[in-house]
């Protein structure tokens, strides 16, 4: 081959080479201004000091409408009826334990609303210092169900039930989350409040436990009893009038009979123990709690059952 061919495979090769880059350029090019621009990021806007943006529970909407209805709590030790009339217990059973030796005998119940004359029901929750329209919202009316009718067989089952309420006039809310077992005659409960502008007295329940008043002795006290800075303290139906208020750390609060027991049982032992009576041998007791900014949720145990 002469060097002119040689020359002109060279340029060839040359001019295909920078026609091709001309082309890349080109489309290139092309691609950029079709290629869409991002939007400038504009930067954050601080919160104002000290605000935390947090998502709050909804409890109710202004259109809802709640019909009242039960819920029926059936383990292996108890049967429990509650209601969102309120949001309590409205019957507690036990069905292990019956009226007399017989089989056939009715089962022990504990408390029912409507044999108890009860104005005051197991998880009622009075809010202190209120006017009474509010008092009586959070007291007996209609709360929202979260859950249906449990029954739990067998050993370490649990079920879970709530009940929510909101106060439209001052933006009060309740909620009452309570966990039921299988093998247990107690009941977790805790108490998320929102708003509140004082605090408020959880209740056991009028008679909630007593079924025979007997007579009261040494060794067989039927009343409330409390366990208050590791002492036990009884208080007898007739010096309560019509309140009696306990400071102190309280462990657990009570009513007894003979053979029964009830109790509400602070988590994280605070509170203020109180008793109130509503007539002659209509006891109950329960604890007054005010919750702070930082602190709007309340743990307690409720025990219903033997004293065994």
């Amino acid at each position: 081959m002469d060097k002119r061919a040689i020359l002109f495979l060279i340029l060839s090769v040359v001019i295909l080479y920078l026609y091709s880059y001309y082309e890349y350029q080109q489309e290139k090019n092309r691609l950029e201004r079709i290629k869409p621009t991002p939007a400038p990021q504009q930067a954050a806007t601080p919160s104002p000091q000290g605000i935390t943006e947090t998502k709050t529970h909804q409890v109710s909407s202004p259109v809802e409408t709640i019909q009242e209805k039960e819920v029926v709590v059936e383990t292996d030790l108890y049967q429990a009826i509650l209601t969102n009339r309120g949001g309590v217990i409205k019957h507690w059973e036990l069905k292990q334990y019956r009226e007399k030796v017989d089989n056939s005998s009715p089962p022990i119940v504990l408390f029912d609303s409507e044999k108890n004359k009860a104005d005051l029901s197991p998880l009622h929750v009075l809010l202190e210092g209120e006017t009474e329209p509010v008092q009586q919202r959070f007291l007996h009316g209609l709360y929202r169900v979260e859950g249906q009718d449990i029954k739990l067989e067998g050993p370490g089952r649990q079920g879970q039930l709530s009940f929510l309420t909101r106060d439209e006039s001052s933006g009060q809310v309740l909620i009452k989350r309570l966990t039921f077992y299988s093998d247990r005659y107690d009941v977790d409960v805790r108490i998320e409040t929102g708003g509140l502008q004082g605090g408020y007295t959880l209740y056991l329940g009028i008679n909630f436990g007593i079924l025979d008043w007997g007579t009261t002795t040494m060794t067989s006290f039927v009343g409330p009893t409390s366990l208050i800075d590791d002492k036990i303290v009884q208080d007898k139906p007739a010096n309560i009038q019509p309140e009696v208020v306990h400071q102190g750390i309280l462990t657990w609060t009570a009513l007894q009979d003979k053979y029964f027991l009830t109790a509400l049982i602070p988590q994280n032992g605070t509170g203020t123990m109180v008793a109130r009576k509503f007539a002659d041998q209509q006891v109950t007791v329960g604890i007054r709690y005010s919750p702070t900014p930082g602190q709007q949720t309340a743990t307690y145990r409720l025990y219903a059952g033997p004293k065994e």
